[in-house]
């Protein structure tokens, strides 16, 4: 799926293209069924990309999202403070709402990074080109299947659209 996406030759990590989400653009994948994640919604599973920011606006910049689109409420998401430096990272399952906060991060417009979002076991984690900047336990219990899309460069985070 697509929401104004495009590809661009001029700005890429690999290949001939990268998807390129100007202003309030965004990639939606939504599955055939409601379970996005299938049976890994109560085991492991990572979520990994390379992305380069060239911008944005608002109080918060989504980078991906499995929640309701218009609310503040998700299943799991991943989104930078205004400054670009600090990312969080938060999960929803049924035995909680857990949050990683990694700081420091650096060349986030300047290049690309890769990113990695792991549930192993009853731990999440965050890694920024390789490197663990955050954990949080989040117990065993299964994601919140409540939403069927995952949507990357655009979220509802802390009131508004970012």
């Amino acid at each position: 799926g697509n929401n104004n996406g495009v590809l661009t030759s001029s700005v890429k990590k690999y290949g001939n293209n990268a998807l390129h989400l100007p202003d309030s653009a965004a990639l939606v994948l939504t599955p055939n069924s409601n379970a996005i994640f299938g049976s890994a919604s109560n085991t492991d599973f990572t979520v990994e990309f390379w992305h380069k920011s060239t911008g944005g606006a608002g109080q918060y910049r989504a980078l991906f999202v499995k929640g309701n689109h218009s609310t503040n409420v998700y299943d799991i998401r991943a989104y930078y403070a205004v400054n670009m430096t600090t990312l969080y990272f938060d999960i929803d399952t049924s035995g909680g709402d857990y949050s990683i906060t990694a700081t420091g991060l650096d060349n986030v417009s300047t290049q690309f990074n890769h990113y990695a979002f792991v549930r192993q076991g009853s731990t999440t984690r965050f890694y920024y080109n390789g490197v663990q900047k955050g954990t949080a336990s989040v117990g065993t219990g299964t994601l919140n299947a409540d939403y069927s899309t995952l949507q990357f460069g655009k979220s509802y985070v802390g009131g508004g659209t970012s």
